[in-house]
């Protein structure tokens, strides 16, 4: 099977362009005799969809595939696990694919919501051509 027909198959539902700004919660690396605050790297949401998002934002270090990430958006939290690493196309920095482990009930619902617009646009487009 090639590479786009695989993609095609995981694809459970479409992505949808976000534009929002989460951040990335880091832990303080280990070491050092004093207790050091996480740090927080601004991230672009890119676009969303029903298991994950693009993030876009500086190179993270020691993050790779398989990495567990911590975000935040307006003080709802979450983790996501790093699915894909690609370099950003249109701007400086990476995009992180990422897929969602568990989100705050509230941020989840906010995700539900921008998805449903698209959602009733692609129903529309089924029901017109049947």
């Amino acid at each position: 099977m090639d590479s786009f027909r695989g993609r095609l198959g995981r694809r459970l539902g479409n992505r949808v362009i976000a534009g929002w700004q989460w951040n990335i919660v880091m832990p303080p690396r280990p070491g050092g005799w004093r207790r050091r605050p996480p740090q927080r790297f601004a991230a672009t949401v890119v676009d969303v969809s029903v298991l994950g998002a693009r993030l876009r934002c500086e190179a993270l270090e020691h993050v790779a595939v398989g990495s567990l990430l911590q975000i935040e958006a307006d003080g709802l939290a979450g983790t996501v696990v790093v699915r894909r690493i690609a370099p950003a196309l249109v701007a400086d920095g990476l995009d992180y694919g990422v897929e969602f482990v568990l989100l705050d009930p509230n941020l989840n619902e906010r995700v539900a919501a921008h998805l449903d617009p698209a959602r009733e646009r692609t129903q529309d487009v089924w029901d017109q051509a049947t």
